[in-house]
């Protein structure tokens, strides 16, 4: 009987160390996100103010609005420090990818979209 409670403490003891493990890999595993990343569920609405501040440079999130659609492209290969083949991020490059970019907006839905553009008052 001794031998059997002694087989289950260890049994036990082998499973928690397992479980603890992997628990660990999964955290380290996992990429961090800049700490002035907004989370994609929050469906933000950024002001044009708010958009600027994610520029992509000092270690910043690279954000950029096409269409009313804000986009994380902080993570994209093309883009670096903010930058990508003239096109600055905490901007709405809007007009540059409809009509300068070859590829368009369709390859922005690659990236993961983390809320949208205020409404801006109409100029008079």
């Amino acid at each position: 009987m001794a031998k059997l409670i002694q087989a289950a403490v260890l049994g036990i003891a082998l499973t928690a160390a397992i479980v603890s493990a992997a628990d660990s890999a999964a955290v380290e595993t996992a990429a961090p996100a800049p700490a002035d990343s907004v989370q994609a569920d929050a469906a933000k609405t950024f002001t044009m103010e708010e958009l600027a501040g994610f520029n992509g440079q000092n270690g910043k999130a690279a954000y950029i609005a096409v269409d009313g659609v804000v986009y994380d492209v902080t993570r994209a290969k093309g883009w670096k420090n903010g930058k990508h083949k003239g096109f600055s991020a905490g901007a709405d490059v809007t007009e540059e990818i409809n009509k300068k970019s070859p590829h368009g907006a369709k390859v922005l839905k690659k990236n993961p979209v983390v809320g949208n553009v205020a409404a801006q008052p109409a100029a008079d």
